[in-house]
């Protein structure tokens, strides 16, 4: 799915606008981050996409990697890293398999945004991440995640997201989203584009992922099984507060305090 929507991607998300709206919050937790001799922090945006959060951060001065599994959404990252003019490193990795490529306590900072969590489905894929995640952390350092508040989702069964559109000299682009429920627990996201040129047709392309809809309870657990401590949680990524039955988001900032 993702491979095929890299092109794309950057079409439906108004980065601009989501930058300028997350930034100065997540300044604010890596300023509590203590470095030795005023070193730059170095961040790891996990399940980057397109990195066009790493690619922020690079241009504030921030030392960045970007890591996702699609090779496609990769190869989109270093093209946008060259047209924002910044150096970051891209690499080709999936969530808990990263410290194999990186190595141990190579990071004062992790970002796992953009509902990317939820594509583990099961327990221990969640698990081993955050396993990849406390070993990439050197001491003092912090992750911080950001997905859907799944409780109103599941409690109101909330199916459909907010159309999106994109216009450009050659046509238009839509962008559909929606949940279905499975039997299982997981949801079906399905992805439906709708393109066409100038005063020609409409083409239409399908795509779906799996998700498992994580809740509060079970990342705390997750997280603290391998040692994250001071975890605190905020409605999005803004800072505000976060409240089960109503917040958008889940957002959890965990640090490293231990060895």
């Amino acid at each position: 799915m993702y491979d095929e929507l890299s092109g794309l991607y950057d079409h439906f998300v108004n980065w601009e606008n989501r930058l300028q709206f997350e930034l100065p919050f997540l300044n604010h937790v890596l300023a509590k981050i203590n470095v030795e001799n005023n070193a730059p922090i170095r961040i790891l945006d996990a399940a980057c996409g397109t990195a066009m959060h790493a690619i922020a951060f690079a241009k504030e001065g921030y030392e960045c990697a970007a890591a996702d599994i699609s090779p496609q959404m990769i190869q989109q990252a270093q093209k946008n890293a060259i047209d924002w003019q910044v150096t970051i490193q891209c690499v080709t990795v999936g969530l808990g398999d990263m410290v194999s490529v990186f190595g141990k306590n190579a990071f004062q900072a992790i970002l796992c945004l953009g509902n990317s969590l939820p594509h583990l489905l099961t327990e221990n894929e969640l698990q081993s991440a955050m396993i990849d995640f406390y070993a990439l952390l050197s001491v003092g350092g912090v992750l911080i995640i950001q997905i859907r508040n799944f409780e109103p989702v599941l409690k109101k069964q909330l199916r459909e997201m907010e159309p999106q559109s994109f216009h450009t000299q050659e046509g238009e682009e839509l962008f559909i989203r929606f949940y279905d429920f499975l039997s299982d627990g997981n949801l079906r996201f399905n992805f439906i584009i709708l393109t066409r040129s100038l005063e020609r047709s409409w083409h239409q392309s399908w795509h779906s992922s799996l998700l498992k809809p994580y809740c509060q309870s079970e990342l705390e657990s997750a997280m603290q099984t391998v040692g994250f401590t001071d975890i605190t949680y905020y409605g999005n990524l803004a800072g505000e507060p976060y409240d089960a039955s109503s917040s958008g988001n889940l957002v959890i900032v965990a640090w490293k305090k231990g060895n």
